[in-house]
């Protein structure tokens, strides 16, 4: 899920050739992209991350129980339903655990979005938001 550069160009590069096949066209890759009504794996993968932060923290089945936890705040920020970041000491066994990116990329959504009720909303917000570029790694 978090490779680096070079790994995640090769599995652009994979996609983009299989888009080709696919649609027998030869346009750009974010024309393939858009023409399927894909996102790149790395979105797609992010996008996972986020279903499985939001089913923590509203109790709903999930593989990771309890993984993320709310920051509590005394006063009335502008931003609701941030997590906890964890302390690390190291980036191996520190920020390359799922707790780290998925309390970021969290922290960093829009009120809007982390207060959709039905899983489906937001399924929907997630996908409209894909195109978009994270400010992680």
């Amino acid at each position: 899920m978090f490779c680096g550069k070079i790994a995640n160009k090769d599995l652009n590069r994979i996609q983009k050739r299989a888009l080709r096949i696919l649609h027998n066209d030869y346009s750009s890759f974010e024309e393939l992209l858009r023409k399927s009504n894909e996102c790149t794996i790395r979105a797609n993968n992010l996008q996972k991350l986020m279903l499985e932060v939001y089913k923590n923290i509203n109790k709903k089945p999930s593989f990771m129980w309890n993984m993320f936890h709310e920051k509590s705040s005394q006063y009335d920020l502008r931003s609701k339903n941030l997590l906890i970041l964890p302390q690390t000491n190291t980036i191996r066994h520190g920020n390359d655990r799922l707790i780290f990116p998925g309390s970021i990329l969290w922290n960093y959504f829009q009120n809007d979005i982390k207060s959709k009720t039905p899983v489906c909303s937001f399924k929907k917000c997630m996908k409209s938001r894909s195109r978009e570029d994270c400010n992680c790694k």
